[in-house]
């Protein structure tokens, strides 16, 4: 047992608290300051056997006191003034505090005229000597224990336990603190039995909505200052109904009493929480100390994946007389958790979806040279260096990621072998990522035409009005400004001690460069490997002219070998497992299971009008066509509807002219069929060259005359149905 070291009750640690003072001289005894009063009293002195005893019968323990922090303040963290009364306190006590047998009277022996003199000498009140005194014993001796306890003030106040109330029912206010009200009733004052109530409030306090301090007082009132009666003066009972009402002003506590204590019971922290709830918090206001690659040994291992639907609305491309617009676009990033490095990405119109997902990974993984160049962006080899394959990708835990989605990339066998799926509505768990979405859309989106407003001026017109990009322009400026990101941000948490020792920049690139420099063996998978494993599944149907997938018709000259074309216009269409990307329509891709071949079918003439397209605009155009070949059938049915009429007009009127013909009973072929099928060639063959000499000489009537023509003509007798010009 040591000098500032507590004895404490094992069985109840508020029951007994001491704190060790000091031993006497002759070493029987040893002196305790009682720490459970609130202010500090004379030590009281006990056998040292007498406390052994208690700890081996283990009712008490001897554990290390806590003083207050500010015992340990230092001269320079303290004011003049403070110290100016500390140094004047220990002057008044040092005949005392500096004295070790004065010590070993006053707490062993007798104590008598030990304080009178203190008294005396500094001129001093009695109690001042006295508090000053046990202060110094209770503060372990410290010099700081003589520090003026002005911060303590107001903390030995005490509320009322409930109001009181005057014989004539009103609330006494004699004893309440503070300025009198100087309009209106006052309110009474805030008691313990309030607190309580008060207390019990808070827990009831609903989250998930902004909370407003005087709703929330108006609330209070009404449960716990109001009463409810029922008037007894109708006869019929059905009739009566209570009535709520709430005490006067003068038995209610003040807004701000409320307030004031309702916020010492709940933290600001707190009102956080209750407004945004658990899952908000974690993500947006949680302290978050560690580091996305935590766990990581290099960068390249894990890739993070993300989208988001940009604010922009992109224009429509298949019109050139009206601006209209497509809708706005979802972008999906691909990010290295541990360098930050955008690996990839894919912007599409659908989704978010896993198409578009498994589109921006086989772009992560894809060399970005040939990529940029197909979108009219020429760069080298070291502006985007990323074509590397990882290990675990990070996902959102959506219902587009489906077991199925995830188990055939792992199935795939490319080189993935983890998918991790981020808790519900925790963005925070991709950090990296969703850091990208602010940096890069932010720099691409500026103050173009087409870009939504989070508050838009009313005056304006809606931003889907005023499409400014389309959609090859949005891709190119991604492009552009990933590369920018990527090779001029900084990335400071993901250096090590070996990264600062050998002088690693702190881009992206170059963090990545670093590790893809150490790798031994880099594997290469083949496109058409990582694209089967990627890219989503869909059935097409074989027909006599193609594959039909999505209304579009595709081939190739492999196909039509085997027969498969032949096969499906005379033995019936079959269904096929093909796989498709969203950026293009000029392919679709089938894995023949027969050859261990992965064949592209290419988009047939047939389907012409719909190549070099994105598939969202070409289903778009579909669907518009069918709108117009509905219309088309509408006119069709209403045509044909006339022709019938016309038809059924017609003949009426011949059954009505061969009505007055006679008509033979025989059954046999009529003889003499064929002569008249003769004469009636003859006649209009006749008729056909009177037609012609007619245009002729209609001709010659505007022109120079053919008189040699017409000359040889004259001669004939153009009448006559035997002749043949």
């Amino acid at each position: 047992m040591l000098i500032n070291q507590e004895l404490r009750s094992t069985k109840s640690k508020a029951s007994t608290r001491f704190l060790i003072v000091a031993y006497s001289l002759d070493g029987c005894k040893m002196a305790l300051s009682d720490l459970t009063l609130k202010c500090a009293r004379k030590p009281i002195a006990i056998s040292i056997e007498k406390a052994y005893e208690k700890i081996k019968k283990n009712e008490w323990e001897v554990i290390d006191h806590d003083f207050p922090s500010y015992l340990y303040l230092s001269d320079n963290e303290l004011s003049n003034k403070w110290k100016e009364y500390r140094d004047k306190a220990k002057e008044y006590l040092s005949p005392l505090i500096d004295n070790e047998i004065a010590i070993d009277n006053y707490l062993f022996g007798v104590s008598e005229g030990i304080l009178s003199n203190l008294i005396k000498s500094s001129g001093k009140s009695h109690s001042y000597i006295h508090n000053k005194t046990h202060q110094w014993f209770r503060g372990g001796g410290m010099l700081n224990a003589l520090l003026p306890r002005f911060k303590n003030c107001g903390t030995n106040h005490t509320l009322p336990a409930k109001p009181i109330i005057n014989s004539d029912g009103s609330v006494c206010i004699a004893a309440k603190p503070g300025k009198p009200t100087k309009y209106g009733l006052p309110f009474r004052q805030v008691t313990q039995q309030d607190l309580k109530k008060i207390e019990a409030f808070s827990k009831k306090i609903p989250s998930g909505t902004k909370v407003n301090l005087m709703d929330l007082y108006e609330e209070f009132i009404r449960e716990s200052m109001s009463f409810s009666f029922a008037p007894n003066s109708s006869a019929n009972q059905e009739d009566v109904h209570s009535e709520n009402i709430t005490y006067p002003r003068d038995h209610l506590i003040s807004p701000r009493s409320f307030q004031y204590f309702l916020n010492s019971l709940v933290h600001d922290l707190d009102w956080i929480l209750k407004r945004v709830g658990q899952i908000t918090y974690d993500r947006d206001h949680k302290g978050k100390p560690g580091v996305a690659r935590t766990g990581l040994r290099n960068a390249g291992q894990r890739f993070e994946i993300d989208a988001t639907i940009a604010d922009v609305y992109v224009r429509y491309p298949y019109t050139n007389h009206e601006l209209l617009s497509c809708g706005r676009p979802v972008i999906y990033f691909v990010i290295d958790t541990y360098s930050a490095m955008v690996v990839g990405f894919h912007i599409a119109f659908d989704g978010p979806n896993w198409v578009g997902a498994s589109q921006a990974l086989f772009n992560a993984f894809e060399n970005k040279v040939e990529f940029c160049r197909r979108w009219g962006v020429e760069i080298n080899e070291n502006d985007w260096p990323c074509d590397f394959i990882c290990s675990e990708i990070v996902w959102d835990r959506g219902g587009e990621n489906s077991d199925n989605h995830l188990s055939s990339v792992l199935k795939g066998k490319i080189g993935v072998k983890t998918m991790k799926l981020a808790a519900y509505h925790r963005g925070d768990c991709k950090g990296t990522v969703e850091k990208t979405f602010d940096i890069v859309l932010t720099e691409t989106i500026n103050f173009d035409p087409g870009r939504v407003e989070k508050y838009p001026s009313k005056e304006l017109q809606h931003a889907s009005r005023t499409p400014f990009l389309e959609f090859e322009d949005l891709v190119k400026k991604i492009i552009k400004i990933i590369i920018h990101k990527n090779n001029f941000s900084r990335k400071l948490e993901a250096h090590d001690f070996n990264m600062e020792s050998i002088g690693v920049g702190y881009t992206p690139r170059d963090i990545w460069n670093h590790f893809m420099s150490n790798i031994i063996h880099k594997p290469k998978i083949s496109k058409d490997k990582i694209r089967f494993a990627l890219m989503p599944e869909a059935e097409g149907t074989i027909t006599e002219k193609g594959i039909r997938f999505r209304g579009l018709h595709f081939s190739n000259s492999q196909i039509e070998k085997m027969l498969w074309l032949d096969k499906a216009k005379n033995l019936g269409r079959s269904k096929i497992k093909i796989r498709y990307s969203d950026l293009t329509t000029n392919h679709i891709w089938h894995f023949d299971e027969e050859t261990n071949e992965l064949m592209m079918l290419n988009l047939l003439e047939r389907s012409e009008a719909y190549k070099n397209q994105i598939w969202a605009n070409v289903l778009h155009r579909l669907e518009i066509r069918k709108h117009e070949l509905a219309h088309q059938d509408t006119a069709r049915f209403n045509a044909q509807m006339m022709l019938d009429m016309d038809l059924s007009e017609i003949d009426e009127e011949i059954k009505k002219r061969n009505k007055r013909l006679k008509k033979s009973e025989a059954k046999n072929s009529e003889p003499g069929t064929k002569k008249r099928k003769d004469t009636v060639v003859a006649v209009h063959r006749n008729e056909q060259a009177s037609q012609t000499v007619s245009d002729m000489q209609t001709d010659t009537d505007i022109s120079e005359p053919a008189a040699n023509h017409t000359d040889d003509l004259s001669d004939q007798d153009l009448t006559d149905p035997t002749f043949i010009y």
